[in-house]
């Protein structure tokens, strides 16, 4: 997945008429996960755009009150926000790594081909429609367990690195080793990284339910 530090497109300016001035700064956040979500394909601009459009002052309330309070994976809870865009699997978990990319990862359907790779991986029971990941209990599990692998796999590397895990400018971070997934299963290398979340299975057995962190921060950038 492509870095995430940077503003959308300056076409895109926050200038929704539904939205207040003083929440259009929240609004830019947010907007980066769509436009960064979006970064490979035509229809960047119309999905920015069309949720610029859509939201709401009182969408960005919702928002707020439920950063400020989400623990865990949280993909339920951050649907209930009602925010555009952000109703299946694939946006709530950017969105939930934009909150907190030390604990957390996004889950896409790229990544979601690894389910049927050997040897079995975490995601070998994630339950994908043809176009979309549902946001339900038994894949708010799975995408926990896989929260969970790509923070063993940071701190495994951050170890034979030398570096400390919680170094977050230095260190190893979930979101960091999910981009590394990702960009072998986009290269033709899924059987590598099937091969390596394999070897993170003892260490996240039983780690698949624990509450992992949480943020107030809205739209906060992974830093680089």
């Amino acid at each position: 997945m492509p870095p995430a530090d940077q503003p959308p497109h300056r076409t895109h300016r926050a200038t929704a008429p539904t939205v207040a001035l003083a929440d259009r700064a929240d609004l830019a956040g947010l907007a980066n996960v769509i436009y960064w979500g979006y970064a490979r394909q035509g229809r960047r601009d119309v999905r920015v755009r069309s949720f610029l459009e859509a939201v709401t002052s009182a969408h960005l309330d919702r928002a707020r009150e439920a950063f400020a309070s989400v623990h865990g994976p949280g993909l339920r809870d951050l649907k209930r926000i009602g925010l555009p865009r952000f109703t299946q699997v694939t946006f709530l978990s950017k969105l939930r790594m934009f909150l907190d990319p030390v604990c957390f990862a996004a889950l896409d359907l790229k990544l979601a081909k690894l389910r049927f790779e050997q040897p079995s991986t975490l995601l070998h029971d994630l339950k994908v429609q043809p176009t979309s990941i549902p946001v339900t209990a038994h894949n708010e599990a799975v995408y926990a367990a896989w929260c969970a692998a790509c923070q063993a796999l940071a701190t495994a590397l951050g170890r034979e690195r030398g570096w400390r895990a919680a170094d977050v400018e230095r260190g190893w971070r979930a979101a960091d080793v999910e981009r590394g997934v990702f960009h072998l299963v986009d290269t033709g290398q899924a059987a590598s990284a099937a091969r390596l979340l394999a070897r993170t299975a003892a260490s996240v057995a039983g780690r698949g339910d624990r509450q992992l962190g949480g943020s107030a921060a809205i739209g906060r950038a992974p830093s680089h």
